[in-house]
């Protein structure tokens, strides 16, 4: 008997994944396909069908797609989509990730009893970045009213760069806006967002690396080309990743990563919105 309320409440999950908001479904799913050179993951296709329901602000359709027991505190979960309503301006221009979910899996006897993956997806509207972190899970023969959507959390990126941000531990639906205090510049690296200090003057990846390739130091470095944009670590440490915003390419922002070990620079990649780099630009010999 557990298992078929397993199935079928599986079952109801697929039909709202493939079918939320009609034929408007597609819509950001349609938009992954474009990016992607492969199948998106649960996670993503997740996240895609709740966009699209929130584009349609339909409150029935994005409550369908989480996890019975996500839903329990209901009262929390209708204000915090509400909130969402009001702060994000949709329509909903790029949902998906190039890193892969991280992933829990139960065997018994050789059966999958639970399964559930979860991870971070940047989402952009209008040219504002947002992410989003969504646990989800498809299996759970021992707990059916888990299959869905377990968590998600909806993040500025100035309340995601914020000194105090925690992630919430519990269930259900989660948004955060702007800290008001947040008097701080922000930026998209990759799928990260980072404090960002702008300059007077753009770096070129040509200069960089005829620098890099006579001399590492980067002392010698930032006083050649100032400080940089962004600084990954501020605690004190052996190494630190800095970025330095280049000119944009083919209108998509570009920055060269720095690594920086003992003083010296061991390492440049060009970096642009993917997780992963674009290329090694100079690499310090072994």
């Amino acid at each position: 008997m557990r298992i078929l309320k397993t199935n079928v409440i599986l079952l109801v999950f697929i039909i709202c994944l493939s079918g939320c908001s009609g034929s408007q479904a597609e819509t950001v799913l349609g938009k992954i396909a474009d990016i992607l050179p492969r199948q998106p993951s649960n996670v993503e296709k997740s996240a895609a069908a709740f966009f699209e329901a929130v584009d349609n602000r339909d409150t029935d359709a994005a409550k369908a797609l989480f996890a019975p027991s996500a839903l329990a505190d209901e009262e929390n979960f209708d204000t915090a989509l509400e909130q969402l309503f009001i702060l994000y301006t949709s329509p909903t221009d790029e949902c998906w990730s190039d890193s892969t979910p991280s992933a829990s899996k139960h065997l018994k006897y050789g059966k999958t009893t639970y399964h559930s993956v979860s991870g971070w997806i940047p989402v952009v509207s209008a040219g504002v970045n947002y992410y989003c972190y969504i646990v989800v899970t498809d299996i759970d023969d021992e707990a059916p009213e888990n299959i869905g959507i377990n968590k998600l959390v909806f993040v500025t990126e100035k309340a995601l760069c914020a000194a105090d941000f925690e992630r919430p531990q519990e269930n259900g639906l989660w948004i955060f806006d702007d800290p008001p205090d947040a008097d701080y510049q922000t930026c998209r690296i990759g799928e990260n967002a980072y404090i960002y200090t702008p300059s007077a003057q753009k770096l070129t990846k040509e200069d960089a690396v005829s620098f890099v390739e006579k001399n590492a130091s980067w002392s010698d470095f930032t006083v050649r080309f100032g400080a940089p944009n962004v600084t990954v670590y501020s605690d004190p440490r052996d190494w630190n990743i800095y970025y330095y915003e280049l000119p944009d390419e083919d209108g998509e922002a570009r920055w060269i990563r720095l690594l920086v070990e003992d003083g010296s620079i061991t390492s440049a990649v060009l970096m642009g919105r993917s997780y992963h780099a674009n290329g090694v630009l100079w690499k310090k010999e072994d």
